[in-house]
Protein backbone atom coordinates (compact mmCIF):
# COMPACT_ATOMS: atom_id res chain seq x y z
CA UNK A 1 0.00 0.00 0.00
CA UNK A 2 1.42 3.36 -0.93
CA UNK A 3 1.55 6.12 1.66
CA UNK A 4 -0.59 8.50 -0.40
CA UNK A 5 -3.32 5.87 -0.87
CA UNK A 6 -3.55 5.22 2.85
CA UNK A 7 -3.60 8.84 4.02
CA UNK A 8 -5.93 10.32 1.38
CA UNK A 9 -8.99 9.81 3.64
CA UNK A 10 -7.42 11.48 6.66
CA UNK A 11 -7.88 15.16 7.32
CA UNK A 12 -6.47 15.75 10.78
CA UNK A 13 -3.47 17.27 12.48
CA UNK A 14 -0.49 15.07 13.22
CA UNK A 15 1.56 15.89 16.30
CA UNK A 16 5.12 14.54 16.42
CA UNK A 17 6.35 12.97 19.64
CA UNK A 18 10.14 13.04 19.42
CA UNK A 19 11.28 13.33 23.04
CA UNK A 20 11.41 10.54 25.59
CA UNK A 21 8.63 12.07 27.70
CA UNK A 22 6.28 12.85 24.78
CA UNK A 23 6.69 9.29 23.48
CA UNK A 24 6.28 7.82 26.96
CA UNK A 25 3.06 9.75 27.64
CA UNK A 26 1.68 9.36 24.11
CA UNK A 27 -2.11 9.13 24.22
CA UNK A 28 -2.29 7.71 27.74
CA UNK A 29 -4.88 9.17 30.12
CA UNK A 30 -6.82 10.94 27.33
CA UNK A 31 -10.51 10.70 28.20
CA UNK A 32 -11.73 13.22 25.61
CA UNK A 33 -12.22 11.82 22.09
CA UNK A 34 -8.89 11.94 20.26
CA UNK A 35 -9.10 14.27 17.25
CA UNK A 36 -5.46 14.25 16.10
CA UNK A 37 -2.78 11.76 15.14
CA UNK A 38 0.44 11.16 17.05
CA UNK A 39 3.64 10.30 15.18
CA UNK A 40 6.13 8.47 17.39
CA UNK A 41 9.54 8.98 15.78
CA UNK A 42 12.04 6.13 15.98
CA UNK A 43 9.51 3.81 17.62
CA UNK A 44 8.74 0.33 16.33
CA UNK A 45 6.45 -1.05 19.05
CA UNK A 46 3.84 0.38 21.42
CA UNK A 47 1.44 -0.42 24.24
CA UNK A 48 -1.99 0.97 25.00
CA UNK A 49 -1.77 0.73 28.79
CA UNK A 50 -3.70 3.49 30.59
CA UNK A 51 -5.58 4.45 27.44
CA UNK A 52 -9.34 4.95 27.60
CA UNK A 53 -10.21 4.41 23.93
CA UNK A 54 -9.21 2.23 21.03
CA UNK A 55 -6.89 3.61 18.35
CA UNK A 56 -5.71 2.82 14.84
CA UNK A 57 -1.98 2.09 14.61
CA UNK A 58 0.13 2.40 11.48
CA UNK A 59 3.72 1.16 11.45
CA UNK A 60 5.99 2.95 8.97
CA UNK A 61 9.45 2.38 7.54
CA UNK A 62 12.25 4.97 7.48
CA UNK A 63 10.74 6.62 4.38
CA UNK A 64 7.26 6.76 5.98
CA UNK A 65 5.87 4.00 3.78
CA UNK A 66 3.10 1.97 5.41
CA UNK A 67 4.22 -1.51 6.49
CA UNK A 68 1.47 -2.62 8.90
CA UNK A 69 -1.98 -1.30 9.81
CA UNK A 70 -3.94 -2.25 12.93
CA UNK A 71 -7.47 -0.89 12.56
CA UNK A 72 -8.58 -1.21 16.17
CA UNK A 73 -6.18 -1.64 19.06
CA UNK A 74 -8.05 -1.73 22.33
CA UNK A 75 -6.66 -0.43 25.64
CA UNK A 76 -4.22 -2.68 27.53
CA UNK A 77 -2.71 -4.25 24.41
CA UNK A 78 0.88 -4.48 23.12
CA UNK A 79 2.29 -4.32 19.60
CA UNK A 80 5.73 -5.87 19.73
CA UNK A 81 8.57 -4.35 17.68
CA UNK A 82 8.66 -5.50 14.07
CA UNK A 83 11.57 -5.66 11.67
CA UNK A 84 11.85 -2.76 9.24
CA UNK A 85 9.59 -0.46 11.27
CA UNK A 86 11.09 2.95 12.09
CA UNK A 87 8.09 5.12 13.08
CA UNK A 88 4.64 4.54 14.56
CA UNK A 89 1.52 6.57 13.90
CA UNK A 90 -1.39 6.47 16.37
CA UNK A 91 -4.70 7.68 14.93
CA UNK A 92 -8.27 8.06 16.15
CA UNK A 93 -10.64 5.46 14.80
CA UNK A 94 -13.04 6.74 12.16
CA UNK A 95 -16.37 5.00 11.68
CA UNK A 96 -15.41 3.85 8.16
CA UNK A 97 -12.22 2.20 9.52
CA UNK A 98 -14.13 -0.61 11.24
Amino acid sequence: MKKNDFFKNYDLNIVEANTFFSKFLGLMFKRKKIDYGLLLSNTNGIHTFFMFQSIKVVLLDKDYNVLYVYNEIKPWRVILPKSGVKHTLELPIKSDDL
